[in-house]
């Protein structure tokens, strides 16, 4: 089996289709408040999903530079039911608080099928 694998280089780009995982990376919702394990240290936090929890992001670890802006951002997310499971890796580096490059990279697998791999980079000139 032969990985394809395209290169575009375009400043025509939608942004929220583009980073749509990362959006659902959130967790700023209600009901996700009492569900993580948060530790901070030395700039870090961690979001570690509690046993038993099933919400998709598992992990969200947020590193900061010296100005306390966001400089490194990584998810851990996995779905998983009856038809299918997906399993995703996100993550982004940010230089004063702007894109400078992302990569998303996990597996689908449907019930019936093969599980399949992919991997996007972005980086931003």
């Amino acid at each position: 089996m032969t990985d394809k694998q395209e290169r575009i280089e375009t400043r025509e780009i939608n942004w929220n289709k583009e980073l749509e995982l990362f959006l659902q990376a959130d967790l700023n919702k209600q009901s996700y408040q009492s569900a993580y394990i948060v530790e901070v240290k030395d700039k870090k936090i961690n979001y570690r999903l509690k046993e038993g929890e099933k919400i998709p992001v598992k992990q969200l670890i947020i590193e900061f530079d010296e100005k306390d802006l966001p400089k490194h951002v990584e998810a851990i997310m996995r779905t998983s039911n009856y038809l299918y499971e997906s399993d995703k890796k996100l993550t982004a580096d940010l230089i004063n608080n702007q894109l400078r490059n992302y990569k998303i990279e996990g597996s689908q697998e449907l019930f019936i099928g093969s599980k399949k791999s992919f991997s996007v980079v972005g980086k931003i000139k």
